[in-house]
């Protein structure tokens, strides 16, 4: 069967819902074979004439695949069939389009656009130069062209002709100087891209924008007469093709005398009126002309094409368009417009801003961009103030330019805030706007949602107040007190209509006062601590600087009284929001953004404390942890907690133990209910999913963690301390007791998992509220350890029964890190418990995990825990040599057992590095000790990664300097010089073992230096040298134990096996034994 014939039935086979899955299969795959084959010269010539003559069942995918095909074979560069192919598809035009009414699908016209582009790209420098002539030639020619308005005895424009043509030389310019098509290109297209333009702009380009000006003309002319459906698209297509050959043609074919007022009429027709205002052109045209305001140029020119172009003049008639009146949005088409406009002006800007950076502008032209930007500067107030905020988006770069423009005359100037009147007045107008910007719409749906679950128009203004604050802050760095004056005097205005005529006062309005005090803070730069809150006197901060500067390391600062000045701009408006009661507003947002400014400004509560007794009890209620939002609700547990943490010392002077009764008496919120997610599959592990999954939960675990912190503060009165901390835990404890499963066999079982899972983790976090063990001070006192001790004894007996349950298993490690942390060394003992119930359940990932955490006990008990280290060395690693022997199955294996190799490896060097490396040795693991050297060797050298080798030969020298005889006094001094070359700690030494050396001669040296030669060692890799460096540490730590016998042994036996040449040997002997890296 023909080609011509069979490719319409596959295609259509291929498209069609009722194919089976295999035919579609089948058809795509014919499909591809025959692009495959499109060197045929049969298979292109029937895909050629498939197109260009249709036939029965031939549809547009059937030909869009046919002109596919053709571009295939047009890139095989043969002479022959790019000939046929220009002849054939110029007798196809001249049939369709000029004798014939054209094609009626976009798609085919865009990809026979395409073709031609493909044809003119293989073809143009050699067998058709004259493209463009052809084309531009045939504009007139028709059999039945539309009536238009020609010149004068001329012939009227073709509009099938002119359509096609404007889809060509936008595909052309596009493919030639388009930068987000170039970043995807091969260096050889980029070379023909630019040989191509090159002779474009040296012959056809001003045929090209002759073309182009008088088809605009014409259509003008046209549509300024009567409207024009038709003539309207094709003037919209011929600016864009304008602006599309602007950036990169000669820029006096563009901006004349004759086209400057064509670009005009088209972005300001005098024939639009309100109800065919021809917003679709206007915006197309004011593409254009950014398109050439950002051609490069010198800065003169520049300078002179911006008044040429008359763009100043141009946006101040354009600027009030759709919103006389005082009107607000309007149709889209008027808001994409609007938006083109704040585009063009924050382009003019761009432009100037170069000129002032241009070391070579000349002084005049510097002066007449700073003239034209001072012009501009009404309408960036106007388009920043819109009420679209697309357009106020698209107004904020000549916003920002603006302010860093001031920002280098300041430093230039070296003036410490702005002088020039009219500057000020500018600057004060602009932050006007941006705050009155920043204020939710009338309309707004506030809510708390994030990602995914929020409302688009809500993340778009969230979006917006981003780039709205870069300009709350530049205007700060500029003048801070013309900045501090005048958002007090905004934020002091909302409070007092607050309080006078609360009616007013919108809860939009009651927001973003909050919103800009939360900001200002850090837009202003404002001391940290006490000192942003209050004005101190110069002199007096000169004084504090000069102390400071004599004081030595060990002299304790003084402690500057801060409560004896006064309220600086932000501790005035502080002061004010918290006294107001706007935290009572009647909506969600105003409450929150009051939370997020205490927890900012937790510092101004140490010089006011009596503001705490404000800011509390809203917290307490409706406001703040019963908001009924529940969204709302978490983000305040979490605020709550970090406001009380923060405020602890201040709460531990000014509250009773009252407050910490009020929160347990809130019993609604404190309550923990388990609840499971959705199952997407009965194989799914639903516990797991359900610790995964963001929660109400985790928000909740940050009540008990304030829980803590409050009680933790009450160590003044311990025997209220302890009866709190036990009502505290009570719940939670007879929790534990009702849910404890020893099987699962129902939906209800999984439920009460999950709920001792939350249980154990809500226990944690109380033990995570109170302060870490001191390391002066490992065994604190006080009748709350004993709390802790039997809340741990209640979470190892469940752990006994379902140690089976990963979850129990990791919400017990987390509880039992936290409390060991808190209650210090008194809790260590159970530690071979939670082992106990531990060792045969955990995982590859939970062992290296509980490896960690036992690396962090050690370094911080160090020897209190020797004697529960020492029943524990042996079942551990024992357990880690298990999971490091699993055949490695995908790259997650390896990963994980790198992260345990690590964390064994690190173990031991913590061990080391603690002193407590006799218990390697003890009677207990001193069988073991070459047991576990032979492993330390063996996990470097086998399916090991760079981190785990380095720490791996870090163990050996570690060993190697506390264990390995030295050959002479001497020999013992000098390998101590090793720590001070590698910037380490000084080691203990321990008695020698004897006979070490020669096991490590045997095992661990051959391995050091054959490592390199088979991992393929990268010096230019940090990871890779770094082992390298260990290796040299470890192999020049034996070298100083144990002097000329290392040498020997290296030049004689290990290097020659390694396959090293006798001057390889020599020289990597000399650089082990004479210190050199």
């Amino acid at each position: 069967m023909a080609l011509q014939t069979r490719l319409p039935q596959v295609i259509n086979a291929a498209l069609s819902p009722f194919t089976s899955a295999e035919q579609k299969q089948e058809a795509y795959a014919f499909l591809e074979q025959v692009k495959l084959a499109s060197a045929a010269e049969s298979t292109w010539k029937e895909c050629l004439a498939l197109f260009t003559q249709g036939g029965e069942g031939v549809g547009p995918e059937c030909r869009l695949y046919a002109l596919q095909v053709v571009d295939e074979a047009l890139g095989n560069r043969c002479a022959f069939l790019q000939t046929t192919v220009r002849q054939e598809l110029l007798l196809y035009l001249s049939r369709v389009y000029i004798e014939g009414t054209g094609e009626e699908t976009n798609y085919i016209k865009n990809k026979l656009a395409q073709t031609l582009f493909y044809l003119f790209m293989r073809t143009y420098t050699t067998t058709f130069p004259d493209f463009f002539t052809v084309f531009i030639a045939q504009i007139r020619s028709s059999s039945n062209s539309a009536p238009s308005t020609p010149p004068a005895g001329g012939q009227s424009l073709n509009p099938r002709i002119i359509d096609l043509l404007l889809r060509i030389l936008h595909e052309i310019a596009m493919e030639l100087s388009d930068a987000i098509l170039r970043g995807n290109k091969s260096q050889e297209r980029l070379a023909i891209d630019a040989a191509l333009r090159d002779n474009v702009r040296a012959k056809d380009a001003p045929l090209i924008a002759k073309t182009l000006w008088e088809i605009m003309t014409e259509y003008l002319t046209q549509i300024s007469t009567a409207r024009n459906a038709k003539a309207e698209e094709m003037l919209e297509m011929v600016v864009r093709v304008v602006a599309d050959y602007v950036p990169w043609i000669d820029i006096n074919l563009m901006v004349t005398p004759t086209t400057v007022p064509l670009i005009h009429n088209c972005i300001y027709p005098s024939f639009a009126t309100s109800t065919h205002p021809y917003y679709p052109i206007r915006t197309a045209a004011a593409d254009a002309l950014i398109e050439t305001v950002s051609k490069g140029m010198p800065s003169g020119d520049k300078v002179e094409l911006i008044n040429a172009l008359q763009l100043p003049e141009l946006l101040n008639s354009l600027v009030t368009i759709g919103r006389e009146n005082g009107a607000s949005e309007g149709e889209e088409s008027l808001e994409v417009f609007r938006e083109k406009l704040a585009k063009l002006l924050s382009s003019i800007g761009n432009q100037l801003f170069l000129i002032f950076d241009d070391s070579m502008a000349a002084a005049e032209t510097k002066t007449a961009a700073l003239n034209l930007m001072n012009s501009l500067l009404p309408l960036l107030l106007t388009f920043l103030g819109d009420v679209h905020d697309d357009t106020s988006v698209a107004a904020i770069p000549f916003a920002l330019g603006v302010l860093g423009y001031y920002k280098k005359e300041k430093k230039v100037n070296q003036q410490a805030r702005v002088r020039d009147e009219g500057a000020k007045a500018f600057l004060t107008q602009l932050l006007s706007e941006v705050m009155k910007k920043m204020e939710y719409g009338v309309d707004a749906d506030w809510s708390l949602d994030s990602g995914d679950d929020m409302d688009e128009d809500h993340a778009k203004f969230l979006e917006l107040r981003k780039g709205l604050k870069q300009l709350f802050d530049g205007i700060a760095a500029i003048d801070d007190n013309l900045f501090g004056s005048t958002v007090y005097a905004f934020v002091l205005s909302v409070l007092e209509t607050l309080q006078s005529t609360p009616s007013t006062v919108t809860w939009q309005l009651a927001e973003l006062a909050i919103y800009v005090l939360y900001i200002y803070g850090e837009a202003s730069k404002a001391a940290t601590g006490q000192a942003g809150f209050v004005v101190i006197p110069e002199g007096v901060l000169k004084q504090q600087q000069s102390r400071s500067k004599t004081q030595t390391s060990n002299q304790q600062p003084a402690e500057l009284d801060h409560s004896q000045y006064p309220l600086s701009p932000l501790g005035e408006m502080m002061y004010r929001v918290i006294k107001s009661n706007i935290v009572t507003f009647p909506h969600s947002s105003v409450a929150l953004q009051f939370f997020e400014c205490v927890v900012r400004y937790h510092e101004f509560f140490k010089l006011s404390p009596d503001c705490i007794g404000d800011v509390l009890p809203s917290f307490m209620d409706q406001r703040g942890l019963h908001q009924p939002d529940m969204a709302v609700r978490c983000r305040i547990y979490y605020l709550f907690n970090r406001f009380i943490f923060n405020s602890k010392s201040i709460i531990q002077s000014q509250v009773s133990g009252q407050l910490i009764s009020d929160i347990l008496i809130c019993q609604d919120i404190m309550i923990i209910r388990a609840e499971l997610p959705q199952a997407e599959s009965p194989q799914e592990d639903i516990l797991t999913k359900a610790t995964r999954t963001a929660s109400p939960f985790d928000a909740q675990l940050y009540l008990f963690e304030t829980m803590g912190t409050l009680i933790s503060v009450l160590n003044q009165i311990p025997e209220q301390q302890v009866i709190l901390l036990r009502a505290g835990f009570a719940p939670l404890l007879s929790d534990l007791e009702s849910n404890i499963r020893t099987s699962i066999s129902s939906p209800a079982d999984v439920v009460a998992i999950l709920q001792l899972h939350h249980v154990i983790m809500a226990i944690g976090n109380v033990a995570k509220g109170f302060p870490d063990v001191s390391p002066r001070n490992l065994e604190p006192t006080g009748e709350w350890i004993q709390v802790f001790k039997e809340a741990t004894d209640r979470i190892l007996a469940v752990l006994k029964v379902m140690s089976g349950i990963a979850v129990i298993r990791e919400a017990s490690r987390f509880a039992f890190n936290r409390i060991v942390t808190t209650a210090g060394s008194s809790v260590l003992p159970l530690i071979p418990t939670l082992i106990d119930c531990l060792i045969n359940q955990v995982t590859l990932t939970e062992l290296a995990e509980f490896t960690s955490f036992l690396g962090n006990v050690i370094h911080k008990y160090k020897a209190h825990v020797l004697g529960v280290l020492d029943n524990l060395i042996l079942p551990l690693f024992q357990r880690v040599v298990y999971f490091l022997n699993q055949p490695i199955t995908g790259t997650d294996d390896k990963v994980q057992q790198s992260e345990l190799r690590r964390a064994h490896f690190g173990l031991i060097n913590m061990i080391i590095n603690s002193h407590l490396h006799e218990v390697f040795v003890s009677p207990t693991n001193r069988p073991q000790f070459e047991e576990i050297l032979k492993t330390t060797i063996h996990f470097i050298s086998t399916n090991s990664l760079p981190p785990d080798q380095k720490q791996g030969f870090l163990v050996l020298r570690n060993f190697t300097t506390i264990w390995v005889e030295p050959i002479s006094p001497e020999a013992e001094e000098n390998s101590k010089s090793i720590t001070k070359f590698n910037n380490t700690k000084a080691l203990p030494t321990s008695t020698p073992i004897p006979g070490l050396h020669n096991f490590f001669y045997e095992h661990a040296v051959p391995v050091a230096v054959g490592l390199p030669k088979r991992m393929d060692a990268d010096y230019s890799d940090a990871g890779t040298y770094d082992v390298i460096g260990e290796i040299y540490f470890f192999l020049r730590q034996l070298y100083l134990k144990r002097g000329e016998e290392m040498s020997r042994l290296l030049l004689t036996q290990v290097l020659p096996t390694a396959g090293f040449t006798p001057d390889q040997a020599k020289e990597f002997v000399e650089n082990v034994t004479q210190n050199k890296e």
